[in-house]
């Protein structure tokens, strides 16, 4: 089983489920960017937008106003960082500003289109399938419509030869997903992961279908079933980890692989 890698999740937004607020200055933002690298994350994930459910949109503009001070601090420290993004509009600037890799969480359509765009070609990047933006497939049930994104996706990254290591795939749980076939996924996650070469990221930790095993319980509650279920998938095959608690998941993680191997 390999080593995973571990992905700290840093919000900028006043909105998000978990940590919305907590790091909405640029000194606080860069004292947690800090933490979570100490604590094992190979990248730090900014996010200048709430993607949960129910969100409220910003532009472009605002978005790279919250991130922008932010990452060149992560630059500056030569802390490895991502940005999450559904706009393609900001990726470039993401990419000029040193990011070594782009978590894509936008509509199907412009996923599949910038596996032929001149960007593909820089850095590493996260294709998820976002199952609230898919208009086409609606007939197909949620693991066909996960299987046609992917093969789509992974048929035309080969066709360009960009090497299948610097392509991420995400289920996109909790996008679009209720609570059962949240659950089909990740128990039909080992099929996905067998089915291409490239790797997978699990973004799962503290999700709100996690509730439904802890009577609707707050997301610092759900932290133990976000690892218990990141264990499994690491069991799986699974080498990516968005997380929002670094040290407990690393612990978990390196444990479960030293002692089982």
């Amino acid at each position: 089983m390999e080593e995973a890698i571990l992905v700290g999740v840093l919000n900028l937004t006043p909105d998000s489920f978990s940590d919305g607020g907590l790091y909405d200055t640029p000194d606080r933002a860069l004292e947690h960017a800090r933490r979570m690298r100490a604590e094992g994350a190979a990248y730090i994930d900014v996010g200048g937008e709430s993607t949960r459910p129910g969100f409220r949109a910003i532009g472009v503009r605002e978005e790279w106003e919250r991130i922008a001070p932010v990452i060149e601090g992560l630059w500056r420290e030569r802390i490895p960082f991502s940005v999450d993004t559904r706009k393609r509009e900001l990726i470039p600037l993401a990419l000029d500003a040193g990011a070594a890799m782009i978590n894509f969480q936008g509509d199907v359509r412009e996923a599949l289109e910038l596996t032929s765009s001149p960007e593909i070609l820089r850095g590493h990047w996260v294709l998820m399938y976002n199952g609230r933006t898919d208009k086409e497939t609606g007939n197909l049930s949620p693991e066909q419509r996960r299987v046609l994104f992917f093969e789509r996706c992974a048929e035309q990254l080969a066709s360009r030869k960009i090497p299948a290591e610097r392509v991420l795939f995400d289920l996109g749980i909790g996008f679009g997903t209720s609570d059962e076939e949240a659950g089909l996924l990740l128990r039909r996650q080992e099929d996905f992961i067998r089915r291409w070469e490239h790797p997978w990221m699990l973004a799962i930790s503290k999700k709100s279908f996690l509730g439904r095993w802890c009577s609707g319980a707050e997301p610092e509650r759900r932290l133990d079933l976000s690892l218990a279920l990141a264990v499994m998938a690491h069991r799986q095959g699974c080498r990516y980890f968005r997380v929002h608690d670094v040290r407990p998941h690393r612990d978990c993680l390196r444990a479960v692989r030293e002692i089982y191997g």
